[in-house]
């Protein structure tokens, strides 16, 4: 993470955020070269591959487009098929922003997307569950693909001035790419902005995509969203379901770490589960803020989370009943069988005007145990 100087424009975090839509604001160039600075002066690991970082931005504005483009190397693009399902190769159209480019642009065909998706969706419906061997299946496909992925990525050389001239096409282009082509199966979301899709999202999207480069967690958002998140919580607690989520924009919101006792827990969410609709309305697209503003609530009421499950043919449909929630930055136990050994997980640094600070809980349960 980021150190707390980024405050003045921007804050990098994971967990639950403003209660209130923050306002729509401009977010430059100036602000994107900004995140760069200070992640080269302040992130802990100062072995940063800027490549790579410059790269997920390119690939994180591209798919901010409400129609959205995928950035391919080429030579992962031409035989993709022995890393992707079928059902996951969708049509569409290729192109290049310089014909000596080593990466490609990809254009799906939309109209054939949804067909296949809503084929795709009636089929799930009537598939058994997938046994505990394919989903190891799956997730070893998964693995070789990304590191497939990864590696031809890096044979592209792909830098800032590539990043540079992703930016300008679709500057160029944004005209082409403001309407979404596809409806969402769940409808669409109460939270759509109405404001219309701007340079500043394209770039506040790329800023994102240069954090998810170092770690899964870092994030941008408004000052404002931070400091209302922060009140709401400087009592070391909330009301919700108890589950930390990542993601949230174009990425799918994923549930990181079902607290343990927890409301979530109890219902039935796992971790890695993938929240696509909540109360039944879709959550696409919508940032991850909004998100944990639809899900938090008062204690007592209930939630309905669309969950999709790796393995799990099909939608879930789970009903959490929300609780007061405690924030523990520290759990310990002793090892099983091991009575010697303890172990220690510190989840979190907020502040409780109430409870007992991160140090003191180390010496407290350090001591009882």
């Amino acid at each position: 993470m980021l150190l707390s100087t980024l405050l003045a424009i921007f804050i990098l975090f994971c967990e639950p955020t403003s209660g209130k839509s923050p306002v729509k604001a401009d977010f430059t160039l100036k602000d994107f070269d900004n995140v760069v600075s200070h992640v080269s002066r302040y992130y802990i690991d100062k072995n940063i591959d800027k490549n790579r970082a410059y790269r997920e931005a390119a690939i994180y504005a591209l798919l901010s487009l409400p129609h959205s483009i995928y950035l391919y190397p080429e030579s992962y693009f031409k035989e993709r098929d022995k890393y992707e399902e079928k059902d996951e190769i969708f049509p569409g159209k290729t192109f290049k922003i310089s014909t000596d480019d080593s990466f490609i642009l990809f254009d799906p065909d939309y109209a054939e997307v949804e067909k296949i998706r809503d084929r795709k969706l009636k089929e799930d419906a009537n598939k058994s569950k997938v046994s505990d061997e394919e989903v190891k299946k799956i997730v070893e496909r998964e693995k070789i693909r990304k590191n497939v992925l990864a590696s031809k990525w890096e044979r592209t050389g792909f830098n800032k001035k590539d990043f540079d001239r992703v930016l300008a096409f679709i500057e160029t282009n944004l005209d082409k790419y403001k309407d979404s082509p596809l409806k969402d199966p769940f409808g669409e979301s109460e939270e759509k902005s109405k404001e219309p899709f701007t340079m500043n999202d394209v770039i506040l999207a790329a800023a994102n995509g240069y954090l998810s480069s170092l770690d899964p967690h870092s994030n941008v958002f408004l000052r404002s969203a931070w400091e209302e998140s922060m009140a709401k919580i400087q009592d070391g607690s909330f009301e919700g379901i108890g589950a930390i989520l990542s993601g949230g924009g174009n990425k799918e919101v994923v549930v990181e770490n079902p607290l343990e006792g927890r409301p979530a827990v109890n219902a039935g969410i796992r971790s890695g589960d993938v929240i696509l609709a909540v109360d039944g309305k879709s959550i696409k697209g919508i940032l991850l803020d909004k998100v944990v503003e639809k899900i938090k609530g008062k204690k007592g009421s209930k939630v309905a989370l669309t969950i999709q499950r790796k393995g799990v043919p099909g939608t879930l449909h789970i009903e959490v009943v929300r609780d007061t929630i405690e924030i523990k930055n520290l759990s310990s136990k002793l090892i099983e069988g091991h009575e010697h050994i303890g172990y220690i997980k510190l989840t979190g640094f907020v502040k409780s005007e109430e409870g007992p600070s991160v140090d003191r809980e180390i010496i407290e349960n350090t001591r009882t145990r």
